[in-house]
């Protein structure tokens, strides 16, 4: 009884509707909800054959209820028949992922589920080229959890596609909807009328039905079109329900007959090979003992059999009874060609405990793990314990399954199980659950039990690996003079325990921490660095954030080397996007915007940043800094105001953040106060920048300027003895690290200070010397600018007008040609004050410059915004800033400026 093909005679209008949704792409996914038999197997079908003949790339899955404890059945079936060098294609961790995940490949290492996704999105792109993609899902119920988890992920990475997916599912506890990405439309199939179950019952029975017939039927089936056939085919003697017809229908085929559909019904692959093979019957035979089912409409048969309805094959299972049920699962458990589906079989039909099919079941455990299937390989290694006799094997897996738990996200029930196991096992077992619950403490606040249990493992014969894992236990990724010390430790413990993977990547570990707590600490690091960055390479498994290569760009970035730390950026956001780590992107691209914001490169940053905030995992920490880059951002190009709101809403998050991280939040607003002169602000902030940073041991003047800015502070409110013990302290520091920009800028404080103290003759002749150090090509253009500001002002104090009139001008130059604002206005305000004159008309900067010539294109300030990759509110502050410059109120008068000839104020400025 093939439904398909009369879609269009009974459901038309709710075809053209759904093929409507799909081609206006205003949603993302539409589901089609309805009970069993109302015909949405049906829509589907024939929405994919219309689909088929237009310009889209369709892709059809039905999933059955067998298959749904299969990890990727769905995903196979969704890329059959794609060319295997489209995988080719994919960068090297997605591939890997992807073809482990399809059994192309196998691994010896889990592959990351993140991968996964990123690889099915690349695929799945490819497979439609530039043409709209449509994935159609027929009972969605069912899918199997990993190709669920896979598809909802892809289809999220999957950006700037016209892409819809539609599922079609019975009501369910829940709901689909729920899962499904972006904007997701329901389809409520409405039962059939009179007229169009007319047409049914004329297409499947081939005559017209009298009204009196058409009625009853129409009133008995609810309008349910496989309910109405059903009674149709019967007479008028059939009564009842559904399923109750069904479940007759069923009955009277042979018991021959009814033990093939059992098999089928609960067989994952349905071939009339492996179900004659589970029968121990020859493949025509079994096909012979199906003719029944094939004369009342129930399957069809070639190579494989299909079921015209699940309903069928559900009432083939309810109605057999418990000893025809395992006969079925016990053949199927030899003759499945999947060893995990054959482990299913068995265990289904085992109730007791079973060693050795405990064993098949933590294999398979691992198998599914490897694959990327983290929820499934959770299902059955729950199942292997429950299968393991009590004893120490037992607590062994159970611990493995806790320490799984809390990493796929499920931490409470992860710890009651390590606990448990923590409580009763000894040696290696104990070990290793101590050390996943003293991980577990320390990132969800408790660092007493973790400090308790870090030294337990000390003390005992735990492996090295274990002992020096406990010890670098780092949830903020600071170094403090306590994790130096650890971290020393941990390589001495590592250097005579072999050379297997685990213990290699501890090595690297530990090195990288040691050389994180030394430029912490203000001591030399480069070679413990760069040993880190070699050993380290670009191998599996790939964690950014706490990575050698990740500090090495940091520390690059810190030092002013914009290039270097540019180049180490883009490659940790490239890594991450082929390993399909969106969770770390947000912070890298954060990182990377805080590199060219230091530089003035405005344009680069607030692209990086938007991007930092479009892939935000809804993390207070990390929306929090998010939100403190973007205030500093605004705060250096001219929304003073703004800025300083914003970092006074997320103040009191960082009053009760960890030290380590309130640190970004008071220098970069006291760096912003200072280009104001709201010195007392300032002063303030610092300190408690400086506060936060002891507290957190941390001790690097390069990691901000709080130093040299604190110092600024205190001279500008007179505390000039404070502000000389501050210099030398941070001088010793800075030559004892190498960073020579911060003893660029401790030059530029130690002018301010000798011209405070009155010392004129002193700070006239350290002028040209300071000015000199900030020749260096990586200098920040903020601290150039800052600099010839301090000569301006320490010459003005000395009488030396012409030279002040100059450094003062070229301060303001500076600013204005890096976009610095708030410091430009600061350079104009001291000029005004010193009595001079401020040199010819302010330059644009190149994101000034680009915008208005945008402007005078004649577009509107939302298609500026979307050229540029910015939002509209900073198009609007920009050409703010662009008028006021230049003096003018209107796009007219810009434009006329344009057209009187080369304007100066629209060319790019000179570097300084």
């Amino acid at each position: 009884m093939d439904l398909h093909h009369q879609s269009s005679i009974v459901r038309n209008d709710e075809l053209q509707d759904l093929l409507r949704r799909i081609a206006s792409h205003a949603t993302e996914s539409v589901v089609i909800r309805a009970p069993a038999g109302m015909g949405k197997s049906t829509l589907l079908r024939a929405a994919f054959e219309v689909l088929k003949h237009k310009d889209v790339s369709v892709r059809f899955v039905r999933p059955t209820e067998a298959e749904q404890h299969m990890p990727f059945t769905a995903l196979v079936d969704l890329l059959a028949g794609l060319p295997e060098e489209w995988y080719d294609e994919l960068p090297a961790p997605q591939r890997r992922a992807v073809r482990t995940a399809l059994c192309l490949d196998e691994a010896e290492e889990p592959v990351d589920p993140r991968a996964v996704a990123a690889g099915l999105a690349g695929v799945v792109s490819r497979s439609g080229y530039q043409r709209p993609i449509v994935i159609i899902v027929d009972d969605a119920q069912w899918l199997d959890s990993a190709s669920r988890t896979m598809i909802v992920a892809a289809l999220r990475r999957i950006r700037n596609r016209r892409i819809t997916m539609v599922a079609a599912t019975r009501p369910t506890e829940e709901p689909i909807d729920r899962w499904l990405p972006g904007v997701v439309d329901v389809i409520d199939l409405d039962p059939l009328g009179r007229e169009q179950m007319q047409r049914l019952l004329l297409a499947h029975l081939g005559e017209d039905r009298g009204p009196a017939v058409l009625r009853s039927v129409v009133e008995r089936s609810g309008g349910n079109p496989l309910f109405a056939v059903q009674i149709a085919r019967g007479g008028a003697a059939q009564d009842g329900r559904l399923d109750e017809l069904i479940s007759r229908q069923v009955m009277r085929l042979p018991f021959q007959t009814r033990q093939v559909l059992l098999t089928a019904s609960l067989a994952v692959d349905r071939s009339l090979d492996t179900i004659a093979k589970a029968l121990d019957l020859p493949p025509l035979e079994a096909c012979e003992r199906l003719d029944p089912a094939r004369t009342a409409g129930l399957v069809r048969t070639q190579k494989v059999v299909r079921f015209e309805h699940p309903l069928y094959a559900e009432a083939v299972i309810a109605l057999a009874a418990e000893p025809e049920r395992r006969r079925a699962l016990e053949g199927l458990a030899v003759a499945e060609p999947d060893p995990d589906a054959r482990i299913g079989h068995r265990a289904a039909i085992t109730a007791c405990p079973d060693d050795g099919l405990a064993a098949q079941l933590d294999e398979a455990a691992a198998n599914a793990r490897r694959r990327g299937a983290w929820d499934r390989s959770l299902q059955l290694l729950r199942e292997a314990v429950s299968h393991t006799s009590a004893g120490d094997v037992r607590l062994c897996r159970s611990g493995r399954l806790g320490e799984w738990l809390v990493r796929s996200g499920q931490p409470v029930e992860g710890e009651e199980l390590l606990r448990a196991v923590y409580l009763q096992s000894q040696g290696p077992v104990r070990h290793r659950a101590a050390l996943a619950l003293a991980e577990l403490f320390v990132f969800t606040g408790r660092p007493r039990p973790a400090a308790e249990l870090v030294v337990e493992l000390q003390e005992t014969d735990a492996s090295p690996e274990l002992r020096a894992r406990s010890l670098l236990i780092n949830p903020l990724l600071f170094g403090d003079r306590a994790m130096l010390a650890r971290a020393e430790r941990a390589e001495r413990i590592l250097a005579d325990a072999g050379r297997s993977p685990e213990v290699e990547r501890a090595r690297t570990a530990a090195m990288t921490l040691r050389a994180r707590c030394l430029i912490s600490a203000a001591q030399p690091a480069d070679d413990v660095l760069a040993e880190a960055v070699a050993r380290e390479g670009s191998a599996p498994p790939y964690e950014p954030l706490p990575s050698a290569a990740m500090l090495a760009a940091s520390h690059a970035h810190w030092n002013d080397r914009y290039d270097e730390a540019e180049a180490g950026y883009r490659a940790l956001i490239d890594r991450a996007l082929d390993a399909g780590d969106e969770e770390s992107l947000p912070i890298l691209f954060a990182f990377a915007c805080c590199n060219h914001a230091r530089h003035g490169r405005w344009d680069a940053a607030i692209r990086d940043l938007e991007t930092a905030h479009s892939g935000d995992a809804q993390q207070q920490v990390g929306s929090s800094m998010l939100e403190v880059l973007r205030a500093w951002v605004r705060g250096h190009t001219g929304e003073l105001d703004l800025a300083l709101a914003s970092l006074e809403s997320v103040g009191p998050f960082f009053s009760l953040a960890e030290p380590g991280l309130a640190v970004y939040h008071h220098a970069l607003k006291g760096e912003l106060l200072l280009g104001a002169e709201r010195y007392v602000e300032a002063e303030r902030a610092t300190t408690a920048g400086l506060a936060s940073r002891r507290a957190s041991d941390m001790a690097d003047p390069g990691l901000l300027p709080l130093d040299t800015d604190w110092i600024e502070a205190a001279i500008a409110l007179g505390d000039l003895d404070g502000a000389e013990e501050r210099h030398i302290i941070t001088t010793e520091r800075a030559k004892r690290m190498g960073r020579e920009n911060v003893l660029a800028a401790c030059e530029r404080v130690r002018v301010l200070l000798l011209a405070a103290r009155g010392e004129t003759d002193r700070a006239v002749v350290a002028v040209p010397g300071m000015l000199a150090a900030y020749d260096a090509p990586d200098r920040r253009p903020l601290d150039v600018g800052r600099a010839y500001l301090a000569a301006g002002e320490a010459l003005r104090r000395a009488r030396a007008k012409r030279g002040a009139n100059e450094h003062l001008a070229r301060a303001e130059q500076i600013f204005a040609a890096s976009g610095h604002e708030t410091y430009r206005l600061r350079a104009v305000r001291a000029m005004s004050r010193f009595g001079v004159r401020a040199g010819g008309p302010a330059q644009l900067t190149g994101t000034e410059r680009r915008t208005a010539e945008l402007a005078i294109s004649g577009l509107r300030n939302r298609e500026i915004a979307m050229a540029l990759f910015v939002d509209v509110k900073t198009v609007e502050s920009t050409l703010t800033r662009v008028y006021r410059k230049l003096g003018i109120r209107s796009r007219v008068e810009l434009a006329r400026a344009v057209d009187a000839g080369p304007s100066p104020e629209l060319t790019e400025p000179a570097a300084p």
